[in-house]
């Protein structure tokens, strides 16, 4: 989970770029630069790391508060999550609604309370240094174990199909305004969107390899036998190394479209609203960034 607002974690260093007119650009960029309309676009993935909020392993149990994303719980899903843990995710990205719930008591605004409380109480702990997290699942077909693997990232928001990221279905008003409902309440992305990326170099694919031999920060195992671990990296050169390799590489969504339309929404009512809501003097702001999973098109699995 990533937060907002955060604090250092979306700073880095910048260039200003003289056109007809100027905006801010990433200061890494050099490749894929094109002219719109007077000012300077970049057709690139810009990816960073951040600092997770992440379930206590010493309060919880993973398999106790893990679930599916929201989209394919049922409602006897639900109930049996519930059951599962007082602490199940569930209960903050999809919450039971509630006799005589309204506008000023429903389950955005509980969910917003837990997410407080688990905070406040020790259930989530926030870490201290920005990373980015692999991410794999065990699986069989046919009794043959299988495995994905990919990395959690901070994403820059930008308008579909209109620079590095692409989407291939059509949403719909009514999922949409649900998770809106959510990031305005909790301020957090609470779930990752899915996507894809091609690099044939591996250099992410390898670093991630490495980090899943270690101990994972949460480990959970599902009613149909799926295992799914996290693991940290946050050293400088794996950091820089997979920066460097996502740079220029399109990244295509998967799973998560309406997910990332609300966030882009949300950073547009973000931004609206102006000077006030500064943090820390930074630019770009958290919300300008989304929660994603990626994982290599070029990754054979196993």
């Amino acid at each position: 989970m990533v937060r907002y607002p955060a604090s250092s974690m979306l700073s880095y260093p910048r260039k200003r770029v003289s056109r007809k007119k100027h905006i801010w650009i990433p200061h890494q960029v050099r490749n894929d630069d094109i002219i719109r309309d007077g000012y300077s676009f970049i057709i690139m993935a810009e990816i960073i790391p951040f600092k997770g909020v992440l379930y206590n392993p010493k309060r919880v149990k993973g398999s106790d508060v893990t679930a599916p994303p929201y989209d394919i719980v049922t409602t006897e899903l639900k109930d049996i999550l519930y059951q599962k843990s007082p602490h199940n995710i569930i209960r903050l990205d999809f919450g039971k609604d509630m006799p005589g719930d309204d506008e000023k008591k429903n389950r955005y605004t509980r969910a917003s309370r837990l997410l407080r409380q688990w905070l406040k109480t020790g259930i989530f702990i926030e870490d201290k240094r920005p990373a980015f997290y692999c991410y794999e699942t065990v699986y069989k077909i046919n009794k043959e174990e299988k495995k994905l693997r990919g990395f959690l990232c901070a994403v820059k928001i930008e308008g579909l199909g209109k620079g590095s990221i692409y989407p291939h279905e059509m949403t719909r008003s009514k999922p949409k305004a649900d998770r809106l409902n959510i990031l305005r309440k909790c301020r957090a992305n609470l779930s990752p969107i899915f996507s894809l990326y091609s690099s044939k170099e591996r250099v992410a694919s390898s670093i991630l390899e490495s980090a899943a031999k270690g101990r994972a920060l949460v480990s959970s195992k599902n009613g149909d036998d799926f295992v799914h671990r996290l693991y940290k990296i946050n050293d400088k050169a794996s950091v820089e190394a997979i920066k460097k390799e996502l740079a220029d590489k399109h990244i295509f969504i998967a799973d998560g479209h309406h997910r990332y339309e609300t966030a882009l929404e949300f950073r547009n009512e973000m931004s609206k609203k102006g000077q006030g809501l500064r943090v820390k003097g930074q630019e770009p702001k958290p919300w300008d960034y989304v929660l994603m999973f990626l994982a290599n098109m070029e990754d054979e699995g196993s």
